[in-house]
């Protein structure tokens, strides 16, 4: 992907599932992954931007 592009990745209702974004390839805003834990009706907004040709700028928030 080309440095700028914008990304978002959306999950609703997280019943059993589970999700970490981390490794050295995301770069979060508080220096924390996100974390899905599979709460029943828990949805997880991640917005993403690519900041160079192997690095990916993430900020979530998650809703209960």
């Amino acid at each position: 992907l080309s440095v700028g592009t914008p990304l978002t990745l959306i999950v609703a209702d997280a019943s059993g599932a589970s999700l970490t974004l981390a490794g050295p390839t995301f770069k979060n805003k508080d220096g924390t992954a996100p974390v899905l834990n599979g709460t029943p009706g828990e949805t997880m907004i991640v917005s993403m931007v690519v900041i160079a040709s192997n690095t990916i700028a993430v900020a979530s928030v998650i809703v209960s």
